[in-house]
């Protein structure tokens, strides 16, 4: 039996990654605990995970009332939205406060777990999580079965080896996207994060609906775009998570938030990984 606790769970898709891949390796998993102050999110994860107890705290909060168990694996990724480019960009980046919460995610998974896996976002962390927890990895969605063009960093601690990346996971267009789906059209259709590592006309192209990469806060979604650029489907919140390789998860609000969520979501690679490198650990 492996035991997960899921601070700032979110829609909890990092630990429902993670059990999926260890049951199809004939391990028995449990989720003990999600921690998320956000209600929106946590009623997903409670849908998701019904299993596990639910508490609407901080990171912070819940370390200081002492309601994480001691488990296996503690996954966290600590609210980034702070530490964005926009937030930069307007001053109101909160990287003391960022800190702190990282701090206390650290404090709680070298405390209370044998395994811990911690995401950032942005190259600003990278030093601080080599220097506390000394394994990291960049990972990019879109390359690994993800929809989107965000790159992860996560620190893994109580590793010692780390098994190879799988290819893509996920059950692919067709059945992500059956009403737009090209088997039989002779048009190449492309999601506009893939159309951004093609070349700079699909970079640059635009449609006025502004097919933006975000997808948090005030981004827009992704796009399913012709080869030219020109706008053919707008994903929606369930179309994101089926690319993600999680066709049938359900989640809770409108449908800003439920794309909210689906975009903060680990894919089902990234769990799957997870899941392996505990085998190979726990092997050795």
């Amino acid at each position: 039996m492996i035991t997960i606790v899921d601070l700032a769970c979110g829609a909890g898709l990092a630990s429902l990654g993670v059990k999926r891949e260890l049951k199809r390796q004939g391990i028995e998993a449990q989720v003990l605990l999600g921690v998320d102050p956000w209600g929106y999110a946590l009623a997903s994860f409670e849908r998701n995970h019904p299993e596990a107890e639910t508490v609407p705290y901080t990171i912070e909060e819940a370390l200081a009332r002492g309601l994480i168990p001691l488990c296996d694996l503690l996954l966290t990724g600590p609210p980034c939205q702070g530490d964005s480019r926009m937030g930069l960009a307007r001053g109101t980046a909160r990287r003391d406060d960022l800190a702190a919460t990282k701090y206390a995610a650290l404090e709680a998974g070298q405390a209370l777990s044998r395994f811990m896996v911690m995401e950032a976002v942005g190259s600003y962390w990278h030093d601080w999580m080599r220097h506390h927890v000394a394994v990291t990895r960049v990972l990019q969605d879109c390359a690994l079965g993800g929809y989107t063009m965000r790159k992860r960093l996560f620190g893994l601690w109580g590793f010692t080896f780390l098994p190879p990346i799988l290819g893509k996971a996920g059950p692919g267009w067709g059945a992500a996207l059956p009403a737009w789906c090209w088997r039989d059209s002779d048009r190449e259709l492309l999601l506009t994060s893939e159309a951004a590592r093609k070349t700079k006309r699909l970079r640059r192209a635009k449609h006025s609906r502004s097919p933006a990469h975000a997808v948090v806060g005030q981004g827009g979604a992704h796009q399913v775009i012709e080869e030219d650029g020109s706008f053919v489907h707008r994903l929606t919140p369930e179309e994101g998570l089926a690319l993600q390789g999680f066709p049938a998860v359900k989640l809770s609000g409108d449908k800003r938030r439920r794309q909210t969520q689906a975009g903060n979501g680990w894919p089902a690679t990234f769990g799957g990984w997870i899941a392996r490198a505990i085998v190979l650990n726990h092997e050795l």
